[in-house]
Parts: C-alpha cells; structure tokens; sequence
C-alpha cells in the first residue's frame, strides 16, 4: 500500500467522523482512558481500513484533544502529511507544493470562492470536491497521484472536473494531443470536463467557475 492509498483511507475515516457527532465525542472523550479510545476505534474501523490508517487513527484517538472537532483536524493533518510522502516519493512535491499555495492565494484573494465554502446551504460533500479538483498540468502527463485523487472521487460519486493548468507553457498545436492523453489517462472523464486552463493568460477562467457553480448548485 502506497502512501497515498494510506492518505486515501485517512481522508475516508475523516469524512465518516466529520458526520457523525457521536463517533467524533466518543473517540475524543476525556473521562475514558487512551486505551479504550483506541479500543473503540478498532472496533469501529479495523478491518476496514489498512494497517498503516489504522496505526494512525489509533496514535491519534490516543491524546487528548479538547473538542471532537479538535481530533477531525488532528486526524486529517496525518491524511495531508501521508498525502505528502506520497507526492515526495513520486518525485510531485514541488508541484504540489506550488499548485497548493496557488489554491491558497485564489481562496484569499476571490470573495466569490471563499462564500462559497462558507455557505452552510452547500452540502459538506459538494465542497470537498471543489477543494479536491484535480489541478493537472497541461504540460506534464498525468500522475499516478492525479488518478488516485481521480479514481477516490469517482468512487465516491463526486463531480468531477480536470483542470488542466499552465496550457499557456504548451504550444496550440499540442493542444488537442494533450487534451486526447489526460482523457486516455482517466476512464469516465466526459471531455466537457478538462478544462484547459492558464492563471497567466485567465484561458478557461470563465469555464470553470461555471462547472463549479453547477456543482455545487443544490438539487
């Protein structure tokens, strides 16, 4: 199991807890002891999840934490660190180090972004998925790491949206070959879904905001 297959099941025992109150008390309750935390939790996620997430939920169950929303972050900071290793180990660090602090500044600086993840009417599922849009890069094919996040997403039922970024680093002519290889690379991927796209040049800008308002749209 691959440091992001580790990651994957964190994010998914961070996503039960997250909607379920009780779960989250229960394993964040101070009158009980480390141990019958960590009892709990095998109880309710071993043999779900791998050895390597449940070594880790179990360490983290185990301290102290002042509020059971408190342990959700705890638990999700271990999913981002794995997430992480798994980027280093592919040798995507940078780049996702660099596309990250690009997600951070658009947040910070688009109002419209921000009241969208802040709206209580959006469903919690609705904005995990605009948080976890794919961010290919049109000049590089794509990862063992894009598919993973690709293949948790379509699991998991999600709207799917590929943004394909840096489109202005590739020459026009190599467009159409890219756009052909991100779908090869992604079975299920409507081609209405990739999004070509350039914060240099704002190609695709409009685009996109419109799939994300779609998605996240309520029924």
């Amino acid at each position: 199991m691959t440091a992001i297959d580790v990651a994957s099941e964190i994010f998914a025992i961070t996503d039960v807890l997250s909607s379920q109150p009780m779960l989250r008390r229960s394993l964040s309750e101070p009158s009980a002891s480390a141990e019958q935390r960590r009892e709990l939790a095998q109880k309710l996620f071993g043999g779900r999840v791998g050895g390597e997430a449940m070594q880790v939920l179990s360490e983290v169950v185990g301290k102290s934490w002042r509020k059971p929303d408190l342990l959700v972050r705890g638990l999700e900071r271990e999913g981002v660190v794995s997430a992480f290793r798994g980027a280093e180990a592919e040798g995507q660090l940078e780049r996702v180090t660099s596309e990250l602090h690009a997600l951070g500044r658009a947040a910070k600086e688009n109002g419209e972004l921000t009241a969208v993840l802040r709206d209580p009417s959006y469903e919690f599922d609705a904005k995990r998925s605009l948080v976890d849009r794919l961010l290919g890069d049109a000049a590089h094919p794509v990862t063992a790491l894009d598919q993973a996040m690709y293949d948790l997403l379509q699991q998991a039922g999600a709207p799917r949206i590929v943004v394909a970024n840096k489109v202005d680093k590739v020459g026009r002519s190599k467009w159409d070959v890219n756009r052909k290889g991100v779908l090869a690379s992604l079975p299920g991927l409507h081609q209405d879904a990739l999004i070509l796209f350039s914060a240099e040049t704002r190609q695709g800008v409009e685009e996109l905001w419109k799939h994300i308002l779609a998605a996240l749209s309520p029924q």
